[in-house]
């Protein structure tokens, strides 16, 4: 009885090991949600039918066992269009900007403020997390499209991991380089976007951070209730177009005036405004598929795994949308909101993204990459706290009293 009750109680209350849910047989893949909450996990599928069996004996409300991963296949690299990845010239790397080196532990602080849950609020309420980044490095290596093949790519600016490089993979990442995101070591995960060139110069340009939302993002408007599932360790995105030439794709660019927090008006748009101001930050926004096939941290094409979600019209006009059925796991939903300082000198109609090899407008080809190297137990923490119970955790708190805390200007 003692350890059906402790298999009953919600992870962050338990004493474990961190769990890894990837491939057959690996402990913890199936999942047991009583309401959208997460119960507890299983190696088997009859051990976890078996408990939601005991579970609704005692409970009216909804109880399902979900399968979080069948199996990974490991793609071959897709070669992609020959004019791809030839990428504007930079200039030489002895001229590149120098990153903060970043920490080697965790760097968390104690607080025990949680905040309010907004479950009883309304249906119609959402929650977040917000995580703030120095970038890390530059270069010419992308991991998830030239595994292997250093230098290949265009040039990247990377943020969190120092030691990302063209041979990181799901498996390695949190075993390799120091942290800088706030909170340190507690996210070792690989995020990169094609570098800002000043084409006056070629001289990539440093940015000032990188902000990264989590969010349950349209999951409250999903007519089908599913459950709002954790991170799945070593997943792996890419959202936007690197080859795209014309306006309308996924990001969105801005000019902001710090001072008053607001647009500069006439500024936002599909491409890099040219008429930011002295002072200004430019901002760039990428926004990630949020539904998963439930199945594959990666695909040929390293997009087919994730899907946008749907309309889906059953007959309540507030509720329009759901996860296709080919991608039915709902998991958080990312924004990459990247940021540069406008100096006194610059001259942004000079600006452009290392992708950007077309004439015309700069910022088309915008697009970002990721690969988790969260620390599972965590994502599974603010997953739970703060998606799935839906608290407005911010750009610190993990939702049980603990915040990240910022180092070396981040």
């Amino acid at each position: 009885m003692k350890r059906l009750l402790l298999a009953l109680l919600p992870l962050a209350a338990q004493a474990q090991t961190p769990p890894v849910y990837n491939v057959e047989g690996v402990p913890g893949k199936y999942i047991l949600y009583s309401n959208n909450l997460l119960v507890s996990r299983y190696n088997t599928q009859p051990e976890c039918s078996t408990a939601a069996t005991k579970l609704k004996q005692t409970t009216s409300k909804t109880v399902i066992c979900q399968n979080t991963v069948t199996y990974i296949r490991t793609p071959k690299p897709v070669e992609p269009p020959p004019d791809m990845h030839v990428g504007l010239p930079v200039s030489d790397p002895s001229t590149w900007p120098v990153p903060q080196p970043g920490v080697d532990g965790e760097w968390l602080a104690q607080t025990g403020y949680i905040p309010p849950s907004r479950v009883t609020w309304g249906w119609e309420e959402g929650g977040d997390f917000r995580l703030i980044c120095n970038w890390s490095k530059m270069g010419y290596d992308d991991p998830i499209v030239y595994p292997g093949a250093p230098g290949k790519a265009h040039h990247h600016t990377f943020f969190s991991n120092t030691a990302i490089d063209a041979f990181t993979t799901s498996a390695n990442i949190r075993s390799k380089g120091n942290a800088t995101c706030r909170g340190g070591t507690i996210n070792k995960s690989g995020y990169w976007i094609p570098s800002l060139i000043d084409t006056a110069t070629n001289k990539p340009l440093a940015p000032k951070d990188l902000l990264i939302y989590y969010k349950t993002g349209n999951w409250p408007y999903f007519n089908n209730n599913p459950p709002i599932a954790p991170l799945p360790p070593g997943l792996k995105m890419i959202a936007g177009d690197p080859t795209r030439t014309t306006a309308g794709g996924i990001g969105t660019w801005l000019c902001l005036i710090p001072s008053t927090g607001s647009d500069r008006p006439g500024t936002k748009g599909s491409s890099i405004p040219t008429n930011c101001q002295p002072g200004d930050e430019l901002w760039a926004t990428v926004q990630f598929p949020q539904c998963w096939d439930g199945k594959n941290l990666d695909s040929p094409d390293h997009k087919s795994h994730l899907a946008y979600h749907i309309q889906f019209w059953t007959g309540d006009p507030q509720r329009q949308y759901r996860c296709p059925d080919t991608h039915p796991v709902v998991l958080p939903a990312i924004t990459f909101l990247p940021k540069w300082n406008v100096p006194a000198s610059a001259d942004t109609s000079k600006w452009r993204l290392s992708s950007d090899v077309y004439s015309g407008p700069a910022g088309y080809s915008l697009h970002g990459d990721w690969i988790n190297g969260w620390d599972p137990a965590i994502t599974e923490l603010w997953g739970q706290k703060c998606m799935t119970e839906k608290r407005d955790c911010g750009s610190a708190n993990l939702g049980d009293g603990r915040v990240t805390q910022e180092f070396q200007g981040n």
